[in-house]
């Protein structure tokens, strides 16, 4: 069975964009770092067909979510 995963890119909105498909994690985890250094944003990996899903968020994004206060954030 062929693995490949597939990088997206959550937009402003919250739109998700499909940036490209890697062959293997490794290789997708240093294209997502690749991007996160171009344009800051959340990625997630999606693994074809299992459908495990890995989000990966800048450093600069979370030392910003860090300074929010925390009853900003919600779960729901």
């Amino acid at each position: 069975m062929n693995v490949s995963f597939d990088i997206f890119r959550m937009g402003h909105e919250g739109s998700l964009s499909w940036v490209e498909m890697a062959a293997t994690l490794k290789d997708a985890r240093e294209r997502v770092n690749l991007y996160a250094g171009l344009s800051p944003a959340v990625y997630f990996i999606l693994s074809q067909p299992d459908g495990d899903l890995e989000i990966v968020e800048p450093d600069v994004l979370q030392r910003a979510a860090r300074s929010v206060p925390t009853s900003v954030w919600t779960n729901n």
